[in-house]
C-alpha cells in the first residue's frame, strides 16, 4: 500500500531517505568547517547548514528518488520539478546517489548519473550521457569532486577519489585517485607559480601538481 511504501522510505534502519540525509548533512558540515577553519562546529552553524539551499536540494532529491523507487513516478517528477523551479538545478529522480551529496551552489547543475557517495558538485556542472536509460548514465565512484562548469558526458565511469577541475570536459572513463584538468587550468596554475603568487585552490594544490604530474590526466 501507499502508506507502507512511504513508511519504508523514512525507515531509519533501512537505506532510505534518513540514512542518505545523515550522510548529506555530515559532508556539508565538514566542508563548511574546513572552509571556515573551525575545529568545533557550533549548533548555530549546524542549523545554518541544515537550512541552506544545498541541503534543501538534497532533501528534495532524496524524496523524489524514494518515490521513484516505489514506482510513484508522477509524484517523483513533481518533486524534482519543484527542486528545479526553486533552486535551478536538474536532478533526475532516477539518479542513485549514495549518502554524502553536497551541492553548495546548486544553480545551473544538471545531473543524470549515479554515484557511490560523498559526491561534491559545484555550480554549472553537467553530468549526463544524453541517454534516457538510467543504466547508460555516467557512474561515479566514492568521494568524487566535480568543479564548476565541468562536463561529464557519455557512458563513462569515474573512479574513487577523483577530482574533475573547472571547465573540464570528460568523455572517457577515469581511474581512481586522478585529478582531471583542462589544459587552460594547468597553464593558469603554472603562471601563478611563476609570478610568485601563493594560492591554494580547493581542487588543486599547485605544488602537489608540479611534484606529481603522473597522477593527472589532461583533456
Amino acid at each position: 500500500t501507499l502508506h507502507t511504501e512511504v513508511g519504508d522510505m523514512f525507515n531509519p534502519a533501512g537505506n532510505g531517505i534518513w540514512r542518505c540525509l545523515q550522510g548529506d548533512l555530515q559532508i556539508a558540515i565538514e566542508h563548511n568547517a574546513n572552509v571556515l577553519g573551525e575545529a568545533h562546529v557550533s549548533l548555530r552553524r549546524k542549523l545554518n547548514v541544515c537550512l541552506s539551499p544545498g541541503m534543501l536540494v538534497c532533501f528534495l532529491h532524496r524524496m523524489a528518488h524514494g518515490l521513484w523507487r516505489h514506482d510513484l513516478r508522477l509524484f517523483a517528477r513533481v518533486v524534482a520539478g519543484i527542486n528545479a523551479l526553486v533552486h535551478h538545478i536538474e536532478i533526475h529522480p532516477a539518479c542513485q546517489i549514495g549518502p554524502g551529496l553536497y551541492v553548495p551552489h546548486p544553480a545551473g547543475i544538471s545531473m543524470r548519473c549515479h554515484a557511490a557517495g560523498n559526491l561534491v558538485v559545484l555550480a554549472g556542472a553537467c553530468l549526463d550521457s544524453g541517454q534516457s536509460e538510467p543504466e547508460r548514465w555516467p557512474a561515479l565512484g566514492h568521494d568524487v569532486w566535480v568543479a564548476s562548469r565541468a562536463l561529464v558526458v557519455g557512458e563513462v565511469s569515474i573512479g574513487d577519489r577523483t577530482r574533475i577541475g573547472p571547465g573540464t570536459v570528460v568523455r572517457n572513463s577515469v581511474g581512481s585517485g586522478m585529478k582531471v584538468l583542462a589544459r587552460g587550468v594547468v597553464a593558469a596554475a603554472e603562471f601563478l607559480l611563476t609570478i610568485g603568487v601563493r594560492t591554494r585552490a580547493r581542487l588543486l594544490d599547485n605544488a602537489e601538481f608540479l611534484a606529481k604530474r603522473d597522477h593527472f590526466a589532461f583533456f
